[in-house]
């Protein structure tokens, strides 16, 4: 789970920077800069969500809704569109499709996954069996959102059969904010001229605003990403890019970017980012919270955190900085986040 800034020097030396930045540095050597608006941002809820001791009532009943274990999922074939190229960036909006391979561990007529703040409607949901031995089609009964529990719901006409395969595809669409959550938009000055880039943060549970999926650290499957973008910006993500082509909609041609399937690994570890950065590093008055964050293969790290002056550093400090890397490593390949565990 995500290092808190303030124990990364014993002696409470924080340095006082006006200017922060973040570096993004992935498992395959590129490093890019993002920057994660906070003034949002609610550290009292993710202390509740992490489980590290805080005791409002209030947030807690917001995680009190748990999806049932009937269902596993295995793999998420997620495809999205993150439009960040209207003038006005309150029209930033994203769309995508995601098909959710899973298995019945017992039987059901049920099928429950997370959904929050998604347009979906109900002739986007398909489900179908994978397995030889059963009907194909599976038809649903009814089919409703609810905004208390975070969910999308389907009820089936027949029961889902214990150790069977299906495929649930759904198309979705909704609203990129400059909330620091899920996914969120960002700006930056360059040449007197503003830009934007959309990345994610879907720690503790925020994935289920992006796209339809079992938002729980337990519910761990393995990701296929495809992003697409327009020319000039790039895209990366927890692993390599597999191959990248054009595809037209509606007149205008997109860069479709393919990336290769991640490790088994929870919703909230998964990231992204849509950017036209050409450099290392880009000031910013606005910083991040926490010292890192250890998405699989994309870890993002704060200024304070990893950039050391060598003539003003001190051994605490250079030991601050590799207890964060250390710290944010152990978590990417050994962590088992889970609901009433220690992340």
């Amino acid at each position: 789970m995500p290092a808190r800034s303030g124990w990364r020097n014993c002696k409470n030396k924080i340095g006082k920077y006006k200017k922060k930045i973040t570096a993004v540095v992935s498992a395959i050597l590129i490093a890019v800069a993002v920057f994660f608006p906070l003034k949002h941002f609610n550290e009292e809820y993710m202390k509740q969500a992490l489980n590290v001791g805080t005791t409002s009532s209030a947030i807690a009943s917001q995680l009190i809704y748990r999806l049932p274990t009937a269902l596993r999922p295995l793999h998420y074939d997620l495809e999205l569109i993150p439009d960040i190229y209207q003038a006005n960036s309150s029209n930033f909006s994203f769309q995508g499709t995601v098909k959710i391979e899973f298995v019945c561990r017992n039987q059901t007529s049920d099928v429950i996954l997370h959904a929050v703040d998604l347009t979906i409607v109900e002739l986007d949901v398909q489900l179908r069996s994978w397995d030889p031995q059963d009907d194909p089609n599976i038809l649903i009964k009814s089919f409703q959102i609810s905004k208390e529990r975070e969910t999308l719901e389907l009820h089936l006409l027949r029961p889902l059969q214990e150790k069977y395969r299906y495929l649930l595809t759904v198309t979705f669409r909704g609203q990129i904010t400059d909330l620091f959550r899920s996914m969120y938009f960002s700006s930056y000055q360059e040449n007197n001229q503003t830009k934007y880039f959309v990345s994610t943060i879907f720690v503790p549970n925020h994935a289920r605003l992006a796209f339809p999926c079992f938002d729980e650290p337990a519910f761990k499957a393995r990701f296929t990403l495809t992003i697409l973008r327009k020319e000039n910006f790039i895209s990366i993500s927890n692993m390599p890019r597999n191959d990248t082509h054009e595809r037209i909609i509606d007149g205008d041609v997109w860069f479709v970017d393919h990336f290769l399937t991640t490790p088994l690994m929870s919703t909230y570890l998964l990231t992204f980012t849509v950017c036209q950065f050409n450099y290392k590093e880009v000031n910013s008055s606005r910083g991040y919270k926490y010292a890192g964050m250890e998405h699989w293969g994309l870890v993002s790290y704060s200024e304070n955190s990893m950039l050391l002056s060598e003539e003003m550093a001190s051994i605490n400090d250079k030991e601050a900085v590799t207890r964060v890397i250390a710290h944010e490593t152990a978590h990417m390949v050994v962590g088992t986040a889970d609901y009433g565990h220690g992340g």
